[in-house]
């Protein structure tokens, strides 16, 4: 028997405790230095998976910026939930608005309701621009899954604007019982070309897309098989394929598709620049992927883009910008069917990429305005000075 025991266990919630403590410390650090160097009003960026080399997580961030470009938007960090440093952003009034985006959040997790009610604290003015609202009938089947969705709508009914993806996440908020409710749109469609830009195309050249998918519409193996002879057909009719890798994790199971397939002499890893992404993807003739953000920076370069549909995340996209014809999903996806589609399009590039731009733009544009119509609305007073936090409450 340890005589000692109460001392060595107070000894170990001390180091504990002083453990604790360096971690808070570090993260105060961590977000003073997030909010130094500028004076422009900041938005609380609350959501997405940053600084795990996702491109749609990177790509979400940096299209709030372009579309907020007179404000400030800064990644809340979800490690800043301790109270020392809610504490001190409270106290410094750090943030004039949170906002709430990135990817699926709503109704997805727990930690994900945990970090939009946090940073929701960070300012009595919250919003919602873009954000996707996860399917029960999808996420239901999924044993860690817990129903939150009254819970959701609480924390969303304090929002003076709620903007989210595509049209099947406004019903699922709206059958929920939240109003005012409005599609906006992805927000990475601010990446999306204007006209003048167009490059040239390459005919004969196919843009793939695949990845790891632990929770998915069908088996991973049989998906994998269909991508790997869609490229065989691509090679035998001596096209140039091309695989497109957005996360680190996705390249094993790429590389296994294309060596299995003989395509594996071009692959790019593109993992943090969506601009470096859509100048790869942009003389693509034709693409077919799984991956949201993969198919959807490829539509903003408007190729012409065929959407496996993984999760439903991927249908609610493709409905924003009327392409719900252009998606199939995952376990129903067949490399013969996809194979022919591709080539139609081959032989269709250039009506079927204006008919995309048709598609694409009014969202984009919806986009721009309704983001420039908010920011002027609670930031910006009729004399054209920028409102202090009384005056902006006021006129909500």
């Amino acid at each position: 028997m340890n005589v000692h025991a109460p001392e060595v266990i107070r000894r170990e919630d001390m180091r504990a405790a002083l453990k604790r403590q360096c971690s808070n410390l570090g993260h105060a650090v961590e977000f003073l230095a997030a909010l130094a160097g500028t004076r422009r009003p900041r938005i609380g960026y609350v959501g997405g998976w940053l600084g795990h080399a996702n491109l749609g997580d990177e790509a979400l961030l940096g299209a709030t910026k372009m579309l907020f470009p007179r404000a400030s938007v800064v990644a809340y960090d979800p490690h800043w939930n301790c109270r020392s440093v809610m504490g001190l952003a409270k106290t410094l009034r750090s943030f004039r608005y949170a906002l709430l985006g990135g990817g699926t959040r709503i109704f997805r997790s727990s930690f994900a309701l945990e970090c939009a009610r946090k940073g929701f604290s960070l300012s009595k003015r919250r919003f919602v621009f873009g954000t996707g609202v996860a399917n029960p009938s999808f996420w239901g089947g999924q044993s860690d899954w817990v129903d939150q969705r009254r819970e959701w709508v609480d924390a969303l009914r304090d929002c003076f604007y709620v903007g989210v993806r595509g049209p099947i996440s406004a019903q699922l908020l709206i059958e929920n019982e939240l109003k005012d409710v409005e599609v906006i749109g992805d927000p990475v469609l601010a990446f999306a070309r204007d006209a003048s830009s167009a490059s040239a195309w390459m005919p004969d050249s196919l843009g793939l897309n695949v990845g790891r998918c632990a929770r998915m519409w069908g088996e991973q193996s049989s998906m994998n098989e269909e991508f790997a002879q869609l490229a065989r057909l691509a090679k035998r009719a001596g096209w140039k394929v091309t695989w497109f890798v957005v996360w680190p994790e996705d390249l094993p199971v790429t590389r296994e598709i294309a060596e299995a397939s003989g395509t594996s002499e071009h692959i790019h890893e593109i993992y943090d620049d969506p601009q470096a992404y859509m100048k790869l993807v942009e003389p693509m003739s034709v693409f077919v992927g799984v991956k949201l953000h993969a198919v959807v920076l490829a539509t903003c370069a408007y190729v012409p883009a065929l959407m496996v549909e993984y999760r439903p995340k991927c249908r609610d996209y493709m409905l924003s910008i009327g392409q719900e014809q252009n998606t199939v999903r995952a376990d129903c996806f067949k490399a013969e069917d996809a194979w022919e589609t591709v080539k139609l399009w081959n032989c269709r590039r250039e009506p079927s990429s204006l008919a995309l731009r048709k598609t694409i733009e009014p969202m984009r544009n919806k986009q721009r305005q309704r983001a420039q119509s908010l920011w002027s609305a609670f930031e910006t007073s009729a004399g054209g000075r920028i409102m202090d936090r009384t005056t902006a409450e006021a006129s909500a």
